[in-house]
């Protein structure tokens, strides 16, 4: 008889876990995101990187409006100044130079990764080691505003790109 008590007692007590679970899952989802107006800024990372390099960041940008966005500019405090480089084909030949903005196309996802798009942080003030984060501000020309979380690691799960 006091085994079915105690398992009586612990269904209860796990089915209060589970609800409290399945209803707090979708703050775990977007926990490495942020959401300015319509744009959606999701796992901002960098690489880590010597004092005497310069640091690369990498995050996806998804527009769910109805008109284009574009990112303009980016300021961290580790870096003496942030560049957008794009990943351009020339000749066929796929150059990364740096440009004026990113154009985020209206229900599109715009991806930094490597090899690709990213974020180059010029005149690191420290190196980025694996493990640390550090705020980076990201300027919209039209969603405004913005500061990330950017999260230094070896190696970016690929997946998520």
């Amino acid at each position: 008889m006091k085994f079915w008590i105690h398992l009586q007692r612990f269904f209860s007590y796990f089915s209060v876990l589970m609800v409290f679970l399945l209803m707090s899952w979708p703050a775990w989802v977007d926990a490495h995101g942020y959401k300015l107006s319509d744009i959606t800024v999701t796992h901002p990372w960098a690489t880590p990187a010597h004092r005497s390099a310069d640091g690369k960041g990498y995050l996806s940008l998804r527009n769910k409006g109805q008109k284009p966005d574009q990112l303009l500019s980016a300021t961290a405090e580790v870096a003496a100044r942030v560049e957008l480089y794009s990943a351009i084909q020339d000749d066929n030949v796929l150059k990364i130079r740096p440009v004026d903005a990113l154009e985020i196309p209206a229900g599109k996802t715009v991806r930094l990764k490597p090899g690709k798009s990213h974020l180059m942080l010029i005149g690191l003030k420290k190196p980025l080691e694996d493990g640390q984060h550090f705020p980076v501000v990201l300027q919209f020309q039209h969603a405004g505003t913005v500061t990330v979380d950017m999260f230094v690691q070896m190696n970016a799960d690929e997946s998520i790109y």
